[in-house]
């Protein structure tokens, strides 16, 4: 599992055992190794069945038969994911606001942003008909209780 320290993770990357957790079950989706994110041999991938390669019609059908999400996103596709969140996770703000937490116990989910400069994906927000570019994103941490965390979700968002 990922190290407690962000400091670690470059060696934790090149060993391939940082893991991307499976919505609501804990398992890992991914495993990002030193060739980036590579799909698990599980099922239930809640990142690459909802926010992967989607398009406007798919993301304006969730966005219109589930009132309980406030946006529908999709990245481009999987090499954008990757880069998005291993960009997240190794930015300087975040490096803190991850150790910070994982110091006290990694309690909760954990937001954490990227803000890029370029489309990485389209989205489209509840009451709405229009899908838009997206350059931003939010990754989701989740505290393993091994002193380490796992990645619940990642999404592009406004």
């Amino acid at each position: 599992m990922a190290s407690s320290s962000l400091y670690n993770m470059g060696s934790d990357f090149s060993k391939g055992n940082f893991y991307f957790s499976k919505m609501n079950k804990g398992a890992a989706d991914f495993v990002a190794g030193k060739n980036g994110i590579v799909e698990s041999k599980g099922n239930g991938q809640h990142v690459l069945s909802r926010h992967i390669g989607k398009t406007d019609a798919e993301l304006l059908k969730r966005i219109s038969s589930n009132s309980k999400i406030t946006a529908s996103s999709t990245f481009a596709d999987e090499t954008v994911a990757n880069s998005v969140i291993n960009s997240a996770l190794m930015d300087s703000k975040n490096v803190n606001k991850i150790n910070a937490w994982l110091k006290n116990g990694a309690k909760g989910n954990l937001p954490i942003s990227y803000n890029g400069n370029t489309i990485i994906g389209r989205g489209v927000s509840q009451g709405s008909n229009a899908v838009n570019n997206l350059k931003n994103a939010k990754v989701i941490l989740k505290g393993n209780g091994n002193g380490g965390f796992d990645v619940l979700t990642a999404y592009p968002s406004k």
